[in-house]
């Protein structure tokens, strides 16, 4: 008998996820088991976008969770699938962070974490070197990375190269984080020491990578610097509706 992947699905604010979400509800590997919505921003309408996916995938029962219900569900859900569930998030790291802080041994129960997010070799898309969701919040973020989670960052040099081939902004970035939480096989990973700046007014929530020779400075995590371009570029196409540019 078939064995699904479990996955808890924490958004970020907006629509943006839909297209990851559709995927995620496609695949044949995949049962969903919850869905965090986004931060303080997020709205019901943009709520009941969501919930007009699951309807018409036939999961209108599944769990769901306000951003300022999320670490209940996370800490909830990785108790009652422990050691099997897969966390993938799209938006801000806070509601992981306080379900680490919850539960001292949530990073001991998930199989696998996959957060988009970060910038490394590219620039950020919220200031010259910031990713969005690191931004947002940089102290949970670091507090994340430290936490020795089963995690593969998925960062914006991941998909700097899908961008060439298809209009799709940070849906398109979600759908590539979402295929490498389906088909890990897909995603190019590298370990590298990796910070996270709290501090400085110019660089919060900047990712600093220690790429010299011996790093010595930052928390080895596992990071998606690149993803095969054709089977994520075909999937986004097909729950998108967009066209390939060339």
């Amino acid at each position: 008998m078939h064995t699904k992947k479990k996955m808890l699905l924490v958004t970020g604010e907006g629509t943006d996820h839909i297209p990851a979400l559709r995927l995620a509800l496609g695949s044949p590997d995949i049962e969903l088991t919850g869905i965090v919505f986004g931060g303080p921003s997020q709205t019901e309408a943009m709520n009941q976008q969501t919930r007009q996916v699951l309807e018409s995938a036939g999961q209108s029962g599944l769990l769901l969770a306000q951003a300022d219900q999320g670490a209940e569900l996370i800490v909830r859900q990785t108790d009652l699938h422990r050691g099997e569930l897969i966390l993938v998030t799209l938006g801000p790291l806070t509601e992981l962070a306080k379900a680490l802080q919850m539960d001292k041994e949530l990073a001991k129960k998930f199989a696998a974490v996959i957060v988009k997010g970060g910038a490394i070799r590219v620039p950020g898309n919220v200031t010259p070197i910031a990713e969005a969701n690191m931004h947002a919040d940089p102290e949970a973020a670091a507090l994340v990375l430290a936490s020795k989670l089963p995690l593969l960052l998925v960062p914006l040099d991941a998909t700097y190269a899908l961008h060439m081939r298809m209009d799709g902004g940070n849906s398109l970035d979600a759908c590539a984080a979402m295929m490498a939480a389906i088909h890990p096989e897909i995603a190019e990973k590298q370990t590298l020491k990796i910070s996270v700046d709290c501090q400085s007014t110019l660089s919060r929530g900047a990712l600093i990578a220690d790429l010299r020779a011996i790093p010595r400075v930052g928390i080895d995590t596992e990071v998606c610097l690149d993803i095969q371009t054709e089977p994520v570029v075909k999937r986004a196409m097909e729950v998108m509706g967009t066209g390939d540019k060339q």
